[in-house]
């Protein structure tokens, strides 16, 4: 049996929070850090302790982070700084692979170990511990963090250098665009042949993805639904693109936008 870890998670948001009680479930001793009061009192009136800043939690043998930009993860590791000496960090954001690299040798060179580990499931996966998380660093990092990711999802290990975490995200997150247009495609072939779209929907493309256990092809499925009634495809894949963990970001629209062209 794994030894109980204290692990401070920064982020108890939509998903943040769901991941926090997968971790909590294992045994494990889990403070909350979130600026949000609304935040801390819904991680709380849910069963984690949470507090407003970083200094204010028990030190933690283990630092989640959740946030939601990269912007968000400079500004908390400068706050940090040497604080994080003797910590292993897990950065789950998706916040690119640069923004992952620098990060992490600023944690590194005060004295802490870092993993990328971004996640792709969305909150329902979140709730059941099925999340997919893409980790990478160094093997015995990675090793030492697998206690508790293996409590929020299934943990696939990408690289040992920081950011391919990031990287193979960058991949799946483009998958999941392809699959939606490709979706649109199938949608219009419908209606072209005078099918009842909806029937369409039902019988090929929900099966399809009914057997696809991935957080894209839970995005298509839904996605998929709304294209029936419009096929403004940009909005779509702009819409998937700020729905992996339920807020608005810059980061992943971005990251396609640079690396698919």
């Amino acid at each position: 049996m794994n030894a109980t870890l204290n692990v401070t998670f920064i982020g108890v948001g939509a998903i943040g929070l769901p991941m926090a009680l997968r971790i909590q479930a294992a045994g494990h001793a889990v403070t909350g850090v979130d600026v949000s009061l609304a935040g801390i009192a819904n991680a709380t009136k849910n069963g984690v302790d949470a507090v407003s800043g970083f200094a204010l939690a028990p030190k933690g043998d283990i630092v989640i982070v959740m946030v939601a930009t990269s912007q968000q993860l400079a500004a908390l590791v400068s706050d940090v700084g040497s604080a994080a000496s003797g910590q292993l960090w897990v950065v789950m954001s998706t916040v690119g692979p640069d923004s992952v690299r620098e990060q992490g040798n600023i944690l590194r060179a005060a004295g802490a170990r870092v993993v990328d580990a971004p996640v792709t499931g969305g909150t329902a996966r979140a709730k059941t511990g099925d999340l997919v998380i893409f980790a990478s660093g160094s093997g015995e990092d990675i090793e030492a963090a697998l206690p508790v990711l293996e409590a929020m999802g299934n943990v696939r290990q990408t690289g040992e250098r920081l950011g391919d975490g990031q990287s193979i995200k960058v991949v799946n997150q483009h998958l999941c665009a392809v699959h939606i247009a490709a979706a649109a495609e199938a949608l219009g072939l419908a209606r072209s042949l005078g099918l009842d779209q909806q029937k369409a929907h039902n019988t090929a493309l929900k099966i399809l993805f009914q057997r696809q256990n991935t957080g894209a092809a839970a995005v298509v499925r839904a996605l998929s639904m709304s294209l029936l009634y419009s096929l403004n495809l940009p909005a779509v894949l702009c819409a998937t693109l700020h729905c992996t963990t339920g807020k608005p970001r810059e980061s992943q629209f971005t990251l396609l936008q640079n690396h698919t062209h």
